[in-house]
């Protein structure tokens, strides 16, 4: 009989939302020869099934949806700020434009974090398990996933930016104009894209015809499927872009960051015969160092995540969270440290915003600073 099995294979976002026997295999309680299967099931690490409410996994995961709501909104508020302050600059540096496709990236991200792990949430409590929420929880999760690529890559380019402009000082303006910055900065986009669309182009939301009448999807009228384009995907090609996305930016970052420290340091040493442009670029890339740092710990989270999900072949829910709260948190820390380690960013933003906080209004009046 098993030779004659009709075995529909569900993607990972299926498989994160259903509880499926140890076997990872399901069959329909009229015809044991149709049955749902996945490569790698969904549990809570605390042990208890989708439809224990008030279990501590579900608890977790909806602590982490709160606090994705709170810091992906901050973040969604912060980045338009950052490009608001960088647009209405008099005098814009190649390295302006640069963050601001980086705060444009962090925009969607911001937005796209928050909608899907709204969403998820959603679907985990089963407030509403219908076809939008389904839908925001799909193409919001795929939309983070790409902003995510597109802001690790701009960090590199950043990165590399930054290097070049302290390690080789008069060949780097050469090198990058404003103009070609903004075009590295179109290519980061594209290459994104390219990353994202497989992902986009591997699933589709269906009604659930396959799972109907088996036990563990049998009261879901929707359910997401593999499209034709599965199996080219992540199994011809293996999945290569994950690959790329999940472990190139981190040593590339590391190495760059190495670098540019090392150069930093030596000029530094130096800093009697530097001109005023130089010290400038240094103080960018010292304040840029931190964002470079908050990436590599954030990637903390979806490296686990990716251990258990490759080794154990398992997803755990609430490392789907996790990741979420880690992306927002990624996308919304910029601002504040532009603000803390970039004096001439920081006069920007006080100016800003002096008409809306009294506060801010005090410390930018240019009289009361000369006083100090």
């Amino acid at each position: 009989m098993s030779t004659n099995k009709v075995i529909t294979y569900l993607p990972t976002f299926s498989c994160a939302f259903i509880d499926l026997p140890e076997s990872g295999e399901d069959c329909s309680i009229y015809n044991e020869s149709e049955c749902i299967s996945c490569r790698i099931r969904g549990e809570f690490i605390t042990g208890e099934g989708m439809n224990d409410y008030s279990g501590l996994g579900h608890v977790i995961c909806i602590i982490l949806w709160i606090l994705t709501f709170l810091i992906g909104s901050f973040g969604a508020f912060t980045n338009l700020l950052i490009i608001a302050i960088l647009k209405r600059k008099n005098s814009k540096r190649p390295f302006d434009s640069l963050l601001i496709a980086l705060a444009g990236f962090d925009l969607v991200c911001s937005v796209s974090v928050v909608t899907s792990a709204t969403s998820a949430a959603t679907y985990f409590q089963n407030w509403n398990r219908g076809i939008l929420t389904l839908c925001f929880l799909y193409i919001g999760g795929l939309t983070a996933l790409f902003a995510k690529s597109g802001s690790s890559f701009m960090t590199v380019l950043i990165a590399i930016e930054r290097l070049l402009v302290v390690a080789l000082p008069f060949r780097a303006p050469n090198w990058l104009t404003t103009g070609k910055c903004k075009m590295f900065s179109v290519g980061v986009l594209l290459f994104s894209f390219l990353m994202a669309f497989p992902r986009y182009s591997s699933l589709y939301i269906s009604t659930n015809n396959v799972g109907r009448n088996i036990k563990s999807t049998k009261e879901l009228d929707y359910i997401i499927l593999p499209s034709i384009y599965n199996g080219f995907w992540y199994v011809t090609l293996k999945g290569f872009f994950n690959t790329i996305d999940f472990w190139l930016p981190l040593p590339l970052l590391l190495l760059l960051n190495a670098l540019l420290y090392l150069q930093i340091r030596k000029f530094t040493r130096n800093r009697k015969n530097l001109n005023v442009k130089q010290r400038k670029d240094i103080s960018a890339a010292k304040m840029f160092v931190p964002v470079v740092i908050v990436l590599c710990l954030c990637n903390i989270e979806p490296i686990l995540f990716y251990f258990y999900f490759v080794k154990r072949r398992v997803l755990y829910r609430e490392h789907h969270f996790g990741i979420r709260f880690s992306m927002a948190v990624n996308s919304a820390v910029n601002l504040p440290i532009y603000y803390f380690k970039g004096s001439s960013f920081r006069k920007e933003c006080q100016t800003l915003l002096s008409p809306y906080l009294s506060c801010l209004a005090k410390n930018s009046d240019p009289g009361k600073r000369g006083n100090r």
